[in-house]
This record gives C-alpha cells, sequence and structure tokens, in this order.
C-alpha cells in the first residue's frame, strides 16, 4: 500500500486527508466524553496531523 501511494503522490494525499477526516470526527467523539484534563501532554502517536490535542486537556 505505501509502495503504490509513494508512487502516486495525488492518491496519497487524497488518502491522507481522508484518513484526517476521519480522526477529527472521532477526536471529537472521544473528548465529548472523556475528561483528559488530568493529562499535562496527550501524544497522538502515529498521527501526521494534531487532532485530540489540542484542547484534550482544556474544559
Amino acid at each position: 500500500m505505501w509502495t503504490y501511494y509513494a508512487a502516486h503522490p495525488e492518491e496519497d494525499a487524497c488518502f491522507a486527508r481522508a484518513m484526517s477526516s476521519i480522526s477529527a470526527e472521532a477526536s471529537a467523539a472521544v473528548l465529548a466524553c472523556w475528561d483528559a484534563t488530568r493529562f499535562r501532554r496527550i501524544v497522538d502517536v502515529g498521527v501526521p496531523v494534531r487532532n485530540v490535542s489540542p484542547g484534550a486537556n482544556e474544559r
């Protein structure tokens, strides 16, 4: 899969946008029901764009 996307950068960009969109929706749902205020830092491992971390520890 990654070899294919390396050879097709336009499709890679489309895939990355789709995955970011899905992550953003999931992050909103997680933050709506999970209180992360006790944490000083949250790390999104393997996510190229921060979706959960900004604002997660602010309520």
